[in-house]
């Protein structure tokens, strides 16, 4: 279990075709930001997705910033 990188969230052959496809949701329905494993281009803020499916980064933690955990499953 590990949580999604910005190369992954880029990846058509995981389901990511376009920002929509990249919005999660919680429990009651609503559409809610989740932080990445990636950092940003310079490397020292970390990443996350919004609520809209844009990709963001930020040099602060976010309280209200949720984790998307994601696993490898071999399909033999």
């Amino acid at each position: 279990v590990y949580l999604l990188s910005y190369k992954d969230i880029c990846n058509e052959d995981y389901g990511f075709m376009d920002d929509a496809s990249r919005i999660a949701y919680d429990a009651y329905g609503n559409a809610c930001d989740y932080w990445l494993r990636s950092p940003n281009y310079y490397g020292f803020d970390a990443r996350y997705v919004n609520y809209n499916g844009y990709v963001y980064s930020s040099p602060s933690v976010h309280y209200s910033t949720g984790v998307r955990p994601a696993l490898t499953r071999k399909l033999d």
